[in-house]
């Protein structure tokens, strides 16, 4: 069928297209392939229905869809209506949202929560590890002097006797800042006994090494040394440390296991 008769027969211009097809015995798939649109948009052209393809694209859609049914294109194109939807017609919309869903909301809740974990506890653990000290060394008080509470960053110090025979009286003290610490003339006598192996390291007043070793288990050590003296003991609470016949308790708290002290 030609435009002319489409004009006499009163057809609009989506049925003039959808007669010749049919009259050309051809189907929507068919012209879809030839004119390169969907079957969709086909079907909107056939119904009229411009407005939903956009009155720009639909003129171009109309010419190329007449010259493959050989129609007058031009006359189609002029055919079709300036305001073609009827102002009292509903407007349909067509809703695309993609919802959310509540798993992939609770997933990213999760991954967020994680985040925000390691970046506030990460920190805190660094810091803790940081800040730990080596070793907490207990003295027990003598009969002449009394414990003092200590931070821990201190040293503990062992007051000296002037002689063997009056060591075993000693005071145990902890030196405040202000207070020198004496220095003896005398050598002093510095025994130890191992449990299990243990690191030694003894340096006197100018640092120089006095031992630096490893000690195995079942060792024992005798030194004459002259005071003062800063020990660093590693394994401590399976070594028996006396000093000046006296014992000293050197065992670190848990879970340090390295005793640090100065004997004066």
């Amino acid at each position: 069928m030609d435009t002319e008769n489409s004009t006499r027969e009163n057809l609009s211009v989506g049925a003039t297209l959808n007669q010749a097809r049919l009259a050309a015995g051809m189907s929507i798939n068919d012209v879809s392939q030839h004119i390169k649109l969907t079957a969709k948009q086909i079907e909107i052209l056939e119904s009229d229905g411009f407005d939903q393809l956009g009155m720009v694209f639909s003129r171009g859609f109309v010419r190329n869809y007449a010259r493959l049914l050989g129609l007058d294109a031009d006359a189609l194109v002029r055919a079709i209506p300036k305001n073609p939807r009827n102002k009292n017609d509903p407007i349909s919309i067509h809703d695309e949202h993609i919802p959310l869903t509540k798993g992939l909301s609770r997933h990213w809740l999760v991954v967020v929560a994680i985040v925000l974990g390691l970046i506030i506890v990460v920190p805190l653990l660094v810091y803790h590890w940081l800040s730990g000290d080596d070793t907490h060394i207990r003295i027990p008080p003598t009969n002449s002097a009394a414990m003092t509470k200590h931070a821990p960053a201190a040293q503990f110090v062992v007051q000296p006797a002037e002689t063997p025979a009056a060591a075993s009286n000693a005071a145990v003290t902890i030196p405040n800042a202000s207070r020198s610490v004496p220095v003896a003339a005398a050598p002093a006598e510095l025994a130890m006994q191992f449990a299990q192996d243990s690191w030694v390291d003894i340096r006197d007043a100018n640092k120089q090494v006095v031992v630096s070793r490893l000690y195995h288990a079942g060792d024992t050590a005798k030194l004459s040394v002259t005071p003062p003296l800063s020990l660093i003991i590693g394994n401590a609470a399976h070594v028996k440390l006396s000093y000046n016949n006296k014992p000293i308790d050197i065992t670190p708290h848990p879970p340090a296991t390295v005793a640090k002290l100065t004997l004066p």
